[in-house]
């Protein structure tokens, strides 16, 4: 079915400010075959067919991404806004990763077939070191992600929630209120309040508005790697 002209002009905004797609042409929507998929708060993206060979541009709202235990346990490894996508680590290998995405809010997702995509980057090799970029990306992500989960101190949990939340500009925005940060690390608020602290005392963080600002990121992944940063 064709995208409405709302649906369109959401979609093409949201191209504007993928890190993907942005710098295409503008005929880059009328390039793509996609189709509009929306979902309601809570509701599971579920691909059938063809379509799990696509790749989704996030055109509006927030899509939670999900890691599920074989027990039924799910821990959340990151969130996608307008511009993010989905499908994209495993688009040249097929196949399904094993996570769950699950609407945060209403949600328009733009479906673009994998083939379509993979012939953009044979015409378009700028196209191509972006995703190959990304992919490097979400490894590393990935890689900093499992080391907030399976660090076992409190100051370790927050170093490894630091490296992973922080923009290119240091920011870090909370979840909500330091409470609700302590619960995500799962720490009491007297060793969340403790390790902020030393942290601010060691020159690494600066409490500001509404979060937090990385100020010398290679010193918290000392403190976090001591031995790596002693070898090296």
């Amino acid at each position: 079915m064709p995208l409405t002209d709302k649906e369109r002009a959401a979609v093409k905004r949201a191209f504007g400010v993928s890190q993907l797609f942005s710098g295409m042409q503008d005929d880059v929507l009328e390039g793509f075959h996609g189709k509009a998929l929306h979902l309601s708060p809570g509701q599971k993206v579920a691909l059938e067919g063809d379509d799990r060979n696509s790749i989704g541009l996030i055109a509006d709202g927030v899509l939670g991404v999900w890691s599920l235990a074989p027990d039924g346990n799910g821990v959340l490894l990151n969130t996608l806004g307008a511009g993010d996508c989905f499908g994209i680590a495993n688009l040249l290998t097929g196949g399904s990763l094993d996570t769950q995405l699950c609407a945060e809010s209403r949600v328009l997702i733009f479906l673009i077939p994998g083939d379509e995509v993979e012939g953009a980057f044979l015409a378009d090799s700028a196209l191509a070191l972006r995703y190959a970029r990304i992919c490097n990306q979400k490894l590393q992500f990935l890689l900093r992600r499992i080391a907030l989960l399976t660090a076992q101190t409190a100051r370790g949990k927050l170093i490894s929630y630091l490296l992973l939340r922080s923009g290119a500009d240091g920011a870090v925005q909370l979840p909500g209120t330091k409470t609700d940060l302590a619960a995500e690390l799962s720490v009491s608020r007297a060793q969340l309040y403790r390790e902020l602290n030393y942290l601010r005392d060691e020159g690494c963080l600066q409490m500001v508005r509404g979060g937090m600002k990385v100020l010398d990121r290679e010193k918290l992944e000392g403190l976090l790697y001591p031995q790596e940063t002693e070898n090296n």
